[in-house]
């Protein structure tokens, strides 16, 4: 069997075959629209794959501005509302590291994953599903072609806190969740491109196959519980295996992600219970990928036969012991400040801050939190080592020594300490995340780094801020024209989003029939944004 279908034309640099139709970050399911690839040319699984980001591109997207309060407004507001808004550093985005490795190795194993499976149809034989609580049928699903060793995933390991979770939620971004292939004929497939799974705090795994069929109906649309319904009807695992197995075949599921491992129990947790996800891989080609703490990988993979097939190993934590990394973080985070005279944060006071969090990302931005929330408050001018080291033990003593006890797990008998699992994993993958990591060092130390690609991205993401009126594409075709003459290095970020904000409503395309943007109130917002910028004397 093979779908007709036509390829995406005309895109440009950095452009997905999405972009045009969907906003991703929302629209989690789409129509299929493909783009040719040379080696599995004929595969509609994987040519309707989005690319993965390059390391330049997560750069660009992987940050995430917040918005500030002006003085005037926080004026206007009382003690709780001004510590409240504080709250919104919890959106606080960098891109790390290891996020170019997760892309790269995420979008392999889902080539790797369609491309060891083959579609079963007959249009006499009807296979009844839910979407969107509606009862279908299909007339196919996809099988493996042979039973061999599983489409290996990813293993995303390291402390909790260092951003693992968070990176995989930029990651799904750029991906649509369920792709529905040929439409409106007898072949209309549905496909799942993935399942996020995030484990159950202190569960088994009855628990974990009934959170699996909750994502299923999540994917699929069903308000009615149907699929997990029918995930925790069987008596024993092997009824819940064989269920589970018959879904991810129907509905041609890419990749199953178990995040935060380190939630499940354990003692009742048995490695021969995670065996049976690697016969899901090798009965049906779906890829498994496993996320959380490197003591809870050990004691959940423990056999030298498991622990290499989870897939390439992919260490978050590394940034945390480097402290030029973590440097970067700081200088981009405290761009953002809830004072008229911001800090600078010198040598002393980012050694202070990689004292207090271990390097950590999240214990780094609660701890900053209650700095700014401290000066609304209190209205303390001077920031000190001594004084981070106050209020670190003040809100969050025993943030280090979680940290440590995380990287020490216990040696147990026939267990793999973590310097064994690094081996069994790492082979040359080992090397190409040190060199991803080497070009992120580069381009984040590159002054000059403001390159037109990044720019653009941040006039759209600036102008997408303020209104709803324009999409994407009209944005980089106003943005194009408006940078004629100008030179990418110097131009300021207001004046080239002004002059963009102008291109657009010379042009009078509106998408919706929204009020037009306020360009003089837009312009201001951006003077004070880019005043906080050259304070900090870094661009994100």
């Amino acid at each position: 069997m093979s779908f007709k279908y036509k390829y995406e034309s005309g895109l440009k640099k950095g452009e997905r075959q999405y972009d045009r139709y969907y906003d991703l970050k929302t629209e989690k399911k789409v129509t299929a629209k493909y783009i040719k690839s040379y080696q599995y040319q004929g595969n509609p699984y994987i040519e309707a794959l989005p690319k993965g980001r390059s390391i330049e591109e997560v750069l660009c997207f992987y940050n995430r501005v917040i918005d500030v309060p002006n003085e005037e407004e926080l004026s206007s507001m009382d003690e709780y509302e001004r510590c409240d808004t504080v709250e919104a550093l919890d959106d606080f985005r960098i891109a790390l590291p290891f996020h170019a490795m997760v892309e790269l190795e995420f979008h392999r194993a889902l080539v790797r994953s369609y491309k060891k499976r083959e579609i079963m149809e007959d249009p006499d034989v009807n296979l009844k599903y839910t979407m969107e609580n509606k009862d279908m049928v299909s007339h196919n699903c996809i099988v493996s072609r042979n039973f061999s060793d599983p489409a290996l995933g990813f293993t995303l390991l390291g402390t909790s806190g260092c951003g693992k979770s968070t990176g995989i939620n930029m990651l799904l971004e750029n991906y649509p969740q369920v792709i529905i292939h040929e439409p409106d004929t007898w072949q209309r497939t549905v496909q799942i491109v993935y399942l996020h799974i995030h484990c159950p705090q202190n569960s088994n795994f009855n628990l974990l196959y009934r959170t699996i069929g909750r994502a299923f109906d999540r994917a699929l649309g069903n308000l009615n519980p149907i699929y997990e319904t029918l995930l925790t009807a069987g008596r024993d695992l092997g009824t819940k295996y064989a269920t589970l197995r018959n879904l991810v075949e129907r509905f041609a599921v890419g990749m199953i992600i178990l995040d935060e491992i380190e939630l499940l129990d354990t003692k009742s947790t048995k490695e021969t219970s995670f065996e049976m996800f690697m016969q899901l891989s090798n009965e049906t080609g779906v890829a498994v990928s496993v996320i959380g703490t490197m003591d809870a990988y050990t004691d959940i993979f423990s056999k030298r036969r498991t622990a290499r097939r989870t897939g390439v190993l992919i260490e978050a934590a590394k940034y945390c012991t480097k402290k030029k990394q973590f440097e970067k973080i700081v200088n981009n985070l405290t761009m953002f400040q809830w004072r008229p005279d911001p800090v600078y944060y010198d040598d002393a006071l980012v050694n202070a801050l990689f004292e207090a969090t271990d390097g950590v990302i999240s214990d780094l931005i609660e701890i900053y939190k209650q700095i700014q929330k401290d000066y609304l408050r209190t209205k303390r001018e001077n920031v000190t080592p001594d004084y981070i080291v106050s209020i670190a033990d003040k809100y969050y003593k025993g943030l280090r020594e979680i940290s440590l006890m995380e990287k020490n797990p216990i040696r147990r008998n026939d267990t793999l300490t973590e310097e064994e699992i690094r081996r069994l994993n790492s082979f040359n993958e080992n090397v190409e995340q040190q060199e991803l990591e080497q070009r992120y060092d580069e381009l984040m130390s590159n002054p000059t780094f403001k390159t037109y690609e990044l720019l653009q991205e941040n006039v759209i993401r600036s102008i997408q801020e303020q209104t709803k009126d324009y999409s994407r594409t009209k944005i980089e075709t106003a943005f194009v024209a408006a940078m004629e003459g100008e030179n990418v290095v110097e131009v300021r970020l207001v004046d080239i989003v002004t002059k963009t904000l102008l291109k657009l409503q010379a042009t009078k395309q509106r998408v919706k029939a929204l009020p037009k943007a306020d360009i003089e109130k837009s312009r201001a917002e951006l003077l004070e944004n880019n005043r906080k910028e050259k304070v900090s004397k870094h661009t994100i």
